[in-house]
């Protein structure tokens, strides 16, 4: 028998790194991360991993994203209205 996740509705671990690493490459660049970069930069195991916490903060309204365009990630909120720092 298959064990389905359990769905939370605040933010993980997982989903903080991946909204540091969004507003930090916009600091840095001054353009949207690819999912490919936040795989890398956060070390996650698969570029599939990282669509799938992309979705859930979209899910959220915490992040707008276009699925058929590249670095379209957008923060809705703040780090600091969502209560992270760098």
């Amino acid at each position: 028998m298959m064990m389905s996740r359990k769905r939370t509705t605040g933010l993980t671990e997982h989903h903080k790194k991946i909204l540091r690493l969004v507003d930090h490459y916009m600091i840095e660049y001054g353009y949207p991360p690819s999912v490919r970069d936040l795989k890398t930069e956060g070390k996650f195991s698969s570029t599939s991993v990282v669509d799938y916490y992309l979705k859930q903060l979209t899910s959220q309204n915490i992040i707008e994203r276009s699925e058929h365009t590249s670095r379209s990630i957008r923060l809705l909120k703040s780090l600091e209205e969502l209560g992270l720092s760098l």
